[in-house]
């Protein structure tokens, strides 16, 4: 089970101080050793109960993933959301 640390507005960061942003292409494992990928959507749910909706690659529908089933260790951000980022000009 994977749990938060800080929880800021469309973002948050988990174990191991990754930080995961709202737009961001992520992986992960279930527990059912199902692997999802594709973009964080949003960041809903309570503190404990966090969960993640994915849009996963190559489909047109979303996914609700619970924190709690996600294997400790498989949660990446393979791709970071730039829009997100600051830009100095």
């Amino acid at each position: 089970m994977v749990q938060v640390i800080i929880n800021k507005f469309s973002s948050i960061v988990v174990e191991g101080n990754l930080r995961i942003n709202e737009g961001d292409s992520v992986s992960f494992v279930v527990d059912t050793g199902e692997k999802v990928s594709g973009i964080l959507m949003k960041i809903c749910g309570g503190k404990k109960d966090r969960k993640l909706q994915i849009l996963p690659d190559g489909e047109q529908h979303e996914e609700v993933w619970a924190l709690s089933q996600v294997t400790e260790n498989t949660l990446t951000v393979t791709k970071t959301n730039v829009q997100n980022e600051e830009v100095e000009e």
